[in-house]
């Protein structure tokens, strides 16, 4: 899914969109931290 996304960032599912970000956001801040 998330290379769907990359691939096509005009998606009509933003909100699903924006979850999967927060989801790969919350996953990249322990590797940050």
């Amino acid at each position: 899914m998330v290379f769907r996304i990359a691939s096509s960032p005009y998606t009509h599912n933003q909100r699903q969109t924006s979850r999967i970000m927060l989801l790969v956001l919350l996953a990249a801040v322990p590797g940050i931290v």
